[in-house]
């Protein structure tokens, strides 16, 4: 990587960012999308490698980077097919990802060319990553790797290799599959029956009625409810089992915003001052509500018995005959 790139994938920490960054492996170049918040950052940040469906990196490799940035990590949507190799249809996206597959120690060295790039941040601490289609299929294959670089993984509605095997008792998983997924329920159990009494810690999410691709918007298998349900359990897996000094995933929860905004809820402290300035401020709007409605009453009220005061007194002042009273003679 050269250090113009380099500088352009690091940054810095305060300023935030998000771009595309091109970087070499093997004499190939790859372009990734990295993210990072803008909101001023005292120690490290934990980095996060997202690994892209089997069209290529796209749109929604983008949305989730930013979406990590929003929570407070440093993202990095790697490339596995190279620069400006991505697929238009299904054929192409077959063609690109069989010959990926094809060389699985290759396809592994471009997985930890992408990882470096997160690494040599100046302000990444541990690394996590995710994984769709055969990108969760890319992850499922670091097993087979004494270290990996990463202390966890989380795979959505992944493709599963044929072989599964686990180097790295200390690699943790998150495995969210939906239960009409084309991969299968029994590439499901050879998963679960590799992980059994070999890895410390692993998880599973299965989603009742749920197809493959169910968390891309992309995809017409879309799920809404899964998509989020399936994100917010695996972050909070990463958050459980990181180890980031000074790094609270709590004060990064401030619900929509973008990597270019600073957060507004940078800590603990502040986020529960604003929650009570929000609680005054709502308090206070009820009882003016309230108070305009009691003098809307009250007035309402009073120049109602006004109005039938002054008629009595109007009758009184009629004479007879005004009245409707008959005279006798």
């Amino acid at each position: 990587v050269s250090s113009e790139e380099r500088a352009l994938a690091g940054g810095g920490a305060g300023d935030g960012g998000a771009d595309f960054v091109a970087y070499e492996v093997e004499n190939k170049t790859y372009e990734g999308y990295y993210a990072y918040p803008a909101a001023h950052v005292e120690g490290p940040l934990p980095g996060l490698v997202i690994v892209h469906q089997w069209y290529g990196l796209g749109d929604t490799e983008v949305m989730r980077a930013h979406e990590a940035a929003e929570r407070g990590y440093y993202a990095l949507a790697i490339d596995v097919y190279g620069r400006g190799e991505r697929a238009s249809d299904n054929e192409e996206a077959g063609a690109l990802a069989s010959a990926a597959q094809a060389d699985e120690d290759k396809l592994l060295r471009v997985f930890q060319g992408g990882l470096e790039q997160v690494v040599a941040s100046e302000f990444v601490d541990t690394v996590v990553a995710t994984g769709y289609c055969f990108g969760g299929g890319v992850l499922l294959r670091l097993g087979r790797l004494a270290s990996s670089g990463v202390a966890a993984i989380a795979t959505f509605h992944a493709t599963f290799p044929a072989e599964l095997s686990w180097l790295d008792p200390s690699l943790k998983l998150s495995i969210h599959h939906g239960s009409e997924d084309f991969a299968g329920d029994d590439g499901l159990s050879r998963l679960w029956n590799s992980l059994k009494g070999v890895v410390d810690v692993w998880e599973s999410a299965y989603y009742g009625g749920a197809s493959h691709g169910f968390s891309d918007p992309a995809n017409p298998a879309y799920n809404e409810l899964y998509a989020t349900q399936s994100h917010d359990t695996a972050y909070a897996f990463f958050a459980k089992h990181l180890t980031v000094p000074g790094w609270d995933p709590q004060s990064w929860l401030c619900g929509p915003t973008t990597v270019l905004s600073i957060c507004s809820c940078s800590s603990k402290k502040k986020n529960g001052a604003n929650s009570r300035l929000l609680a005054a401020v709502v308090v206070l709007a009820c009882a003016f509500v309230i108070a305009a409605a009691l003098a809307t009453y009250y007035c309402a009220c009073r120049g109602s018995s006004s109005s039938a005061r002054n008629e009595e007194e109007e009758e009184r002042d009629l004479p007879a005959a005004a009245k409707g009273e008959v005279q006798m003679s």
